[in-house]
């Protein structure tokens, strides 16, 4: 016999036989609750369903379904009916069932729905406690999927969820589907109540908004395996939290989300870890908040790819306690504090990732590991230290640490004794300055520094490139190798102590003819590769080429000499390698002349100092008035879009990549606009002339242009009567593949 299911129209082929030596085996069923119907309905077809969701979640079976008509489902008082049992006063679901809403009481099949949009099917507590409850245990499935959750109301001390409050076994998967869960209210945080609330059970969160839950995180995971994708999570106190108990080993992915104008974005505790192409931004407190306070026991792991946490009133990203992370081409910029925190003892390595522009520090550590390595880095511009060591040690290798306000470098074990230790290969220092001395670097532990370039840094006091700390119990060390000095102004010397033989040029006044000097005074970080008559070329020792024990090329071989230079070019082209962090090659000596943008380094083009610009991004024609400056740069000059209650408008735009690395393009709020805050997305490596749209409704602005190479976003704006309401935007193109970033409106 063919039975044909109505809700994927998918045929499974049974046999009477079967069906008789199996009688537990019962077909699943369909439920259908429609508000707007009379009570008195059996729920067995769009024409007589239920009224009620309530009546139907007290007959259903494990694998029905339940398909709710759009419309609102409140939980106020009244009785079944032709009986005098009161509903419930919650949505109570203790059967492994499908609950799907967003059907317009005319489908067949669930999948004749279309698109769904939460909004139009709301299940609303009424203030209650608590609106959704799921429970029970033995291998439940659940399936919450198209619905709007929203309105519960509860005191503090509430150790539970009201919005959903799921608890469950091992074995349990609770799936979350194209939801909303929306303004759910506790009178008070205490760390306690959350809006959705999974304890124990596994869980799958996708295309789902948790959006203004007051003093409530949006989403938690207790003891949970769980994945969230596609997810935004916004104004809520925690956008999500996941945690352990015991000796519970639970994870966590995130993918393609959004956590903003939470406190926090990102909480977890004692969970492994993995983000991909995430964004915590603009949060009150942390971007991400990342521990693991166990004692005993393995080491976290924690992994972060292609993610920013940018613009946040603390620390970017915060790792803490026993935590072994990989993260690769992230972002921690702009934020108040701290780009990047770590403390305890936290192992891992930093690939392609920038701190930049942070109004403290880019990088801060207090750690007791020797285990941190950072590649291919950028630390620039931070208003105070650039890399602030405290304890434990790091290796940095190919990067640039320039124009911050305080020294690039610090390794202060104040007060922790003298415990700190960093290592550096290839690395830039350039403009970097100090009212007190060490403008580059202060070493108050032990400092070992190959081919790195230091020009333009200043010091107050002395060690306009490198001075030594005297805080620590022991006298720090210093060794250089192979690096170049040159016009690091003010009063000090480049190292209070003698720099090794193959690190002369300074001394000896030798201009190292880089391809362009900095200029400190106006951001120029300068492009410090050798031209071909540079006597910096093959001046190194052999033999002082140290052992490539970080594995800069990553091909296994830690024993071999170091392979590159900061660009990843061979390191010894020659007889001898160069002096600094730049191999001059003469077969392809046309990227030491900055004639091509596209062939420099990341940290060169993320600096935007380079004489050449091309435009990244572009807006303007159709539905949308511009006014103001209509070229957008560093000095930040936005665009004003005018727009009327109850219209509608497009704001277009042309984007246009590189071709080799991503860029994040960022639409910012203006001074003075109180209902925007900023968006990011990415584009992708060899992506051009990208073309899409920005919709300005009376509610929402939503972007989906870009397809796989964006995130989506949704604007809220505040509707004003009887009066234009202004749209300020600053359309910003952060490259890293070109010049100074501009925005031109036609």
């Amino acid at each position: 016999m063919k039975i044909l299911s109505p809700v994927t129209g998918l045929f499974w082929i049974a046999t009477t036989a079967a069906l008789v030596l199996l009688p537990g085996i019962a077909e699943a069923r369909i439920y259908y609750v429609d508000s707007t119907n009379a009570p008195g309905g059996n729920g067995q077809s769009w024409g007589d369903a239920f009224h009620d969701l309530r009546e139907a979640l007290d007959v259903v079976r494990d694998r029905d379904e339940i398909w709710l008509k759009k419309g609102n489902y409140v939980l106020a008082p009244g009785h079944f009916h032709s009986s005098r049992l009161p509903y419930p006063d919650i949505f109570l679901i203790e059967r492994r069932i499908a609950l799907r809403g967003g059907f317009s009481g005319t489908e067949r099949y669930a999948s004749d729905r279309g698109a769904l949009n939460p909004v139009e099917t709301i299940l609303d507590g009424n203030r209650s406690e608590q609106i959704i409850k799921v429970q029970g245990y033995g291998r439940k499935e659940i399936t919450i999927e198209g619905v709007s959750i929203r309105n519960s109301e509860a005191e503090q001390n509430l150790a539970r969820g009201i919005a959903i409050d799921a608890r469950g076994n091992r074995t349990d998967v609770l799936r979350i589907l194209n939801c909303e869960i929306r303004g759910n209210r506790l009178q008070k945080f205490n760390g306690r109540t959350r809006a959705v609330w999974v304890v124990g059970m596994g869980a799958q969160v996708k295309h789902t908004r948790c959006i203004a839950n007051q003093n409530l995180a949006g989403l938690c995971f207790m003891n949970s395996h769980a994945v969230l994708e596609n997810c935004v999570s916004t104004d809520n106190f925690f956008g999500v939290e996941a945690f352990t108990t015991g000796s519970n080993s639970r994870s966590i992915t995130i993918r393609n989300s959004i956590f903003e104008t939470n406190t926090d974005g990102i909480r977890l505790n004692g969970m492994d870890a993995t983000i991909v192409d995430t964004s915590a931004v603009e949060n009150d407190f942390w971007g991400g908040y990342i521990r693991n306070q166990q004692q005993t026991g393995a080491f976290k792991k924690i992994e972060i790819i292609r993610s920013s946490f940018s613009e946040n009133g603390r620390d970017g990203l915060l790792l803490s306690g026993r935590v072994d992370a990989a993260c690769h081409d992230i972002e921690c910029r702009y934020n108040v504090k701290n780009g990047l925190s770590i403390t305890g003892e936290v192992t891992g390595e930093f690939d392609d990732s920038q701190f930049n522009r942070n109004l403290e520090k880019g990088i801060r550590t207090e750690h007791e590991s020797e285990d941190l390595v950072f590649r291919n880095f950028t630390v620039n511009e931070n208003r105070t230290v650039g890399v602030d060591l405290r304890i434990g040690g790091a290796a940095f290798i190919n990067g640039e640490i320039s124009g911050n306000g305080q020294t690039g470098l610090e390794l202060d074990p104040f007060p922790f004794g003298n415990s700190v230790s960093a290592t550096l290969m290839n690395v830039v220092f350039s403009s970097n300055k100090t009212s007190q001395h060490g403008g580059a670097i202060r070493n108050g532990g032990h400092l070992k520094a190959y081919f790195c370039t230091f020009a333009g840094n200043s010091a107050l006091d002395e060690g306009d490139a490198i001075s030594e700390h005297l805080i620590g119990t022991d006298p720090p060390e210093t060794t250089v190798v192979a690096s170049i000095f040159w016009a690091n102004e003010g009063s000090g010397i480049p190292v209070s102590t003698p720099l090794s033989q193959n690190s002369v040029l300074n001394q000896m006044n030798q201009d190292p003819l880089f391809v362009r000097m900095p200029n400190p005074a106006s951001s120029n970080f300068g492009d410090l590769r050798l031209t071909a008559n540079s006597p910096a070329i093959d001046i190194v020792f052999s033999l002082a080429v140290p052992l490539d024990e970080f594995d800069i090329d990553k091909d296994g071989n830690t024993t071999e000499p170091l392979p590159r230079d900061r660009e990843m070019m061979a390191r010894t082209v020659g007889d001898c390698p160069d002096a600094g962090a730049y191999e001059f090659n003469p077969l392809t000596s046309g990227r030491n002349a900055g004639s091509s943008a596209k062939s420099l380094s990341s940290s060169q083009k993320s600096s935007g100092n380079l004489s050449e610009s091309w435009t990244d991004l572009m807006i303007g024609k159709s539905s949308t008035s511009l006014k103001g400056g209509n070229i957008y740069n560093t000095s930040g000059v936005g665009q004003k879009v005018s727009r009327y209650p109850g219209k509608s408008g497009k704001l277009h735009f042309t984007a246009e990549n590189d071709g080799i690395l991503a860029d994040t393009l960022r639409i910012r709020r203006s001074r003075g606009s109180r209902y925007f805050r900023v968006r990011f997305f990415q584009l992708s490596g060899g992506i051009t002339n990208i073309s899409g749209e920005i919709r300005t409704g009376s509610y929402f602005l939503d972007i989906d242009s870009m397809k796989s190479h964006s995130y989506r976003m949704n604007w809220r704006k505040k509707r004003q009567r009887n009066k234009s309401a202004g749209l300020n935007i600053a359309l910003i193109a952060h490259s890293n593949g070109g010049g100074k970033d501009v925005v031109l409106a036609d």
